[in-house]
């Protein structure tokens, strides 16, 4: 059966639609790519007296957020810092997601 004979029969119905492990994998290293670009940051103010940090929401890599007063105008002081914590938590739930999906779909012998 060659490629373009699968693909009719998949949008047909005919062919099992459950994903596969190569699928699940391939969806697993899509979200931990988009994580990595759209990371979640923190603000922070470091002085001799001691460290703020505030949450920023998530945003590109390439352009970090600010921190901006009530006027519009960016703060000076404060610098953006990607939140590790919060991001590695957050590959290690996609990962346990993928493996446990992987886990269940592959009870039996997984083919390639």
């Amino acid at each position: 059966m060659n490629a373009y004979t699968k693909i009719n029969l998949w949008r047909s119905g005919i062919v099992n639609k459950k994903p596969n492990r190569d699928t699940i994998i391939l969806w697993w290293a899509i979200g931990i790519i988009l994580m990595g670009i759209l990371p979640p940051w923190v603000l922070a103010f470091e002085r001799s007296l001691g460290k703020l940090e505030q949450p920023a929401g998530y945003s590109l890599i390439i352009s970090p957020p600010e921190k901006k007063n009530s006027t519009g105008l960016t703060d000076i002081g404060w610098s953006p810092k990607i939140d590790w914590s919060r991001l590695v938590l957050q590959w290690i739930i996609i990962t346990v997601a993928a493996g446990s999906a992987i886990a269940l779909e592959c009870n039996k012998p997984c083919e390639k």
